[in-house]
């Protein structure tokens, strides 16, 4: 019954599985290791973003009146925590190749009038992000820790 239904209706409306597609393969393929390589870029300077991370806890506690830094429980937790940083900042790093993996996988089938709006809506979208984020570190993580 569902092949009949199929060869009944026009090509653009059947339906295919996710990933029958082979670009979508050779895209995913490419971007993979866009991941490692980002992470391994920014493992030799999670250091120094996670001393950015805890400068307003620093400045919170000398607030409050209490000196001194941020304390590790355990022997492991300074390498977990860098490694941690170092890959949340690859994946931020890489995020622009993978996307520009997916936008190979998606332009093709877009018409002209479809792909205008997609460049002010990237730049509207990272903009936002970036806004976003420094309003957080600069307004409510400074609030959140004084309180």
């Amino acid at each position: 019954m569902a092949n009949v239904v199929a060869s009944v209706l026009p090509l653009h409306e059947r339906t295919m599985p996710f990933l029958a597609h082979l670009e979508l393969r050779r895209w995913i393929i490419f971007s993979i290791p866009g991941i490692p390589v980002g992470f391994l870029l920014c493992w030799s300077f999670a250091d120094r973003r996670f001393g950015l991370m805890q400068q307003p806890i620093i400045q919170a506690l000398r607030h409050h009146g209490i000196g001194g830094g941020l304390a590790y429980l355990n022997l492991t937790e300074p390498f977990n925590l860098y490694l941690m940083v170092a890959l949340v900042l690859g994946l931020f790093a890489a995020s622009p190749f993978v996307f520009y993996q997916f936008w190979l996988f998606i332009a093709p089938e877009l018409y002209r009038t479809e792909k205008r709006y997609v460049i002010p809506f990237l730049i509207s979208t990272v903009g936002l992000f970036l806004a976003g984020g420094l309003f957080g570190y600069k307004v409510v993580y400074p609030a959140s820790l004084t309180s």
